[in-house]
């Protein structure tokens, strides 16, 4: 007998649901979807590894988790640390170190009159100099700190 995922799809039955697809409660189940991609992400993580994998996709999407598995080479827990310091998804480079700028400078600090390759250099000199790393997937560029 199989157990009843509630999806926003008709109810599949599954034969085996893994261990980690009942929350911390008991209460609520992942769906067949979520399941799928964590068990393909990392078909042997541990129960609490598995866990925040699918906090992961859920909140960033699978194909970011997987990008950042590979960057860190299959390392989970790396991967997972570094969505902590996630600054962000951008259409260009030049979006981020606008964003940074303000972010450090203050809105009115009188940036509007700079070009847009002021802001390519700025957002190039924080990856040239370690302090972020880009992850490009698709027209998106996602930003995470390194701490």
């Amino acid at each position: 007998m199989g157990l009843v995922i509630e999806t926003f799809e008709p109810a599949e039955r599954v034969g085996f649901v893994p261990r980690f697809a009942r929350r911390a409660m008991g209460e609520t189940l992942w769906s067949a979807d979520l399941v799928r991609k964590v068990t393909a992400l990392a078909p042997l993580a541990a129960p609490e590894t598995a866990e925040r994998l699918a906090d992961a996709v859920s909140l960033r999407g699978a194909d970011l988790v997987r990008a950042l598995i590979s960057r860190f080479g299959g390392d989970l827990e790396e991967a997972l640390a570094a969505l902590e310091d996630y600054a962000g998804a951008y259409d260009s480079l030049a979006d981020f170190g606008r964003s940074v700028a303000a972010e450090r400078y203050g809105p009115g600090a009188g940036f509007g009159h700079l070009p847009e390759a002021y802001f390519e250099a700025f957002a190039g000199a924080l990856i040239a100099g370690g302090d972020v790393f880009v992850i490009a997937l698709g027209r998106d560029h996602h930003l995470f700190w390194r701490v």
